[in-house]
This record gives structure tokens, sequence and C-alpha cells, in this order.
């Protein structure tokens, strides 16, 4: 009696197809490689985005978290009253409220706040925690 292991080209006793590949090696390579993409694309997207230091509220207010020289700011653009409001991010109260007309977007980037406005076309830029209002490169003025 032969004990040995039946070949792999040998017919299949219920179907009668052989056990040979299906497909190619180019064909098995690509397969893998597609099923590695989708499994590393589902981890990417399962992957919560690192936090920002800007982000807008759902009443239309943008707002930016700056920390710096022993400050916790919120700093929150109002653009329905025309005002920057300064918060302490520890506790929720309002420090400090900036009039500006028209306010719309603030953008936080180190130590400038980056506003913009319907009243004055373009940039403007506060410096922070001095909260004072600094001239664009290459303009004369702080608008």
């Amino acid at each position: 009696m032969d004990m040995s292991l039946p070949s792999l080209s040998m017919p299949h006793a219920a179907t009668g197809f052989t056990s040979s590949p299906r497909f190619g090696w180019r064909a098995r390579l690509v397969i893998a490689t597609l099923a590695m993409t989708l499994v590393l694309g589902a981890a990417w997207l399962a992957t919560p985005l690192p936090s920002t230091a800007n982000g807008s509220a759902a009443n239309g207010h943008t707002f930016a978290h700056w920390r710096g020289e022993g400050r916790d700011w919120l700093l929150m653009a109002k653009p329905d009253t025309g005002e920057l409001v300064v918060y302490d991010a520890a506790d929720g109260r309002p420090l400090r409220r900036l009039s500006v007309a028209g306010v719309k977007d603030i953008v936080l980037e180190d130590n400038w706040l980056f506003v913009t406005s319907t009243a004055h076309p373009g940039l403007r830029l506060l410096h922070l925690p001095q909260l004072s209002w600094r001239p664009l490169p290459g303009t004369t003025e702080a608008r």
C-alpha cells in the first residue's frame, strides 16, 4: 500500500479539478497588495486626527486655543457682535474684548493671530500675549 502524499496536480476526488493555483504569481501579488492597501487605509481612517488650535463652533464663531508665557487662552471671533473675545481657557471667564468691525475668521500660528474681516480687506495681525495690532510684512500700518 502506497502511503505517500498525493500530488498537488492530481484531480480532486469529488470535483475532478486539479488543485493547481487558480491565479499566477502576479495576480496573487496584486490581490495581496490590494488587500494590504485596504487594511492600511481602514487603519488610517480609524486614526483620530491630531487636535488643532483652530476651530469653528456651530454658531459660526471661530476660535483658537493659545498657550504661552504662563497664559492659557481661548480666543473667539464673534461676527454677530463684531468682537474678538479672549477667555481664560481654564475657567471660561472673559478676560478682554476687542472691537473688530466685521470680524469673520481667526487663525492662530505661534504667537500670531491672523484676523479676517469684512471691514478690512486682507488680513490683520494680532500679536499675543500683548494683544497689539502689528503691521503685516510689506506694509507700514497696523490695520
